[in-house]
């Protein structure tokens, strides 16, 4: 058993992560100094995968590196700092996935978490977000800019987002509920739809861009190449809740 697991285990609940198998690709928590490798002032160089897949996020360049509060949370500044990946294989071929993101925004204006790229000709993306401080969305570039509606009832509080896909609709659920299904743009089709192949996956910022920073607080960021079941999400919106006190 995984020693950030001990305190779950002993509130009664069987449930951990590692439950859903091989369709956890990675898993990351922010409250502890062992789940990084951290530079001068708690900025981060690396979080730590701990999904025993060794896919963490990174940020080599010293002065565009988010902050941990040294408690259970990584502050983005807007400015310049966003975190990556160099495990794109583990996240590019899925036509299902699931992305869980414990979060909140820090300004009532258009926010990316995660934004992911290809490495077309037109550099197409997509991106995991809000609209503003009550509205979630999907927003895709293609040949044009499109903005999804994935629901609303965000509060200006940490949030639980599961954006996932099926390989035909996209589903946003917050906090436990089911915002929306949608299309999408495309046809559902999580990055298969970029067509290409990912070369690019982002927290803070958007994916092969130098521009476009965002103002959030994360808490905790896991990744599954499937969509999870309606138990699976039921747990892992429960693990989340009790582990960060968000809802």
């Amino acid at each position: 058993m995984k020693s950030q697991d001990w305190w779950w285990y002993q509130s009664g609940s069987s449930f951990t992560p590692t439950d859903l198998g091989a369709k956890l690709i990675s898993e990351h928590y922010a409250d502890g100094a062992d789940n990084f490798t951290l530079g001068v002032g708690n900025d981060v160089t690396t979080w730590l995968d701990q999904s025993g897949n060794s896919n963490n996020w990174r940020q080599t360049n010293s002065t565009l590196r988010p902050l941990w509060d040294t408690v259970d949370k990584i502050t983005f500044d807007a400015a310049d700092e966003f975190l990556d990946t160099v495990s794109l294989a583990s996240y590019s071929s899925d036509t299902q996935g699931e992305l869980i993101v414990v979060w909140k925004s820090l300004a009532d204006v258009p926010q990316l978490v995660f934004s992911v790229s290809n490495n077309g000709s037109n550099n197409d993306w997509m991106s995991f977000g809000q609209l503003d401080y009550t509205n979630p969305l999907l927003y895709w570039k293609d040949s044009s800019l499109n903005t999804i509606d994935f629901g609303t009832g965000m509060t200006q509080q940490f949030n639980i987002s599961r954006w996932s896909s099926d390989g035909t609709n996209y589903y946003h659920y917050l906090n436990g509920v089911l915002q929306s299904i949608s299309s999408g743009t495309d046809n559902g089709n999580w990055f298969g739809d970029l067509g290409v192949g990912v070369d690019g996956i982002r927290l803070g910022s958007r994916a092969r861009v130098a521009t476009d920073y965002y103002n959030l607080e994360i808490k905790s960021v896991l990744y599954c190449n499937e969509k999870l079941s309606a138990e699976e999400g039921t747990n892992i919106d429960t693990y989340l809740n009790t582990k960060f006190s968000v809802y």
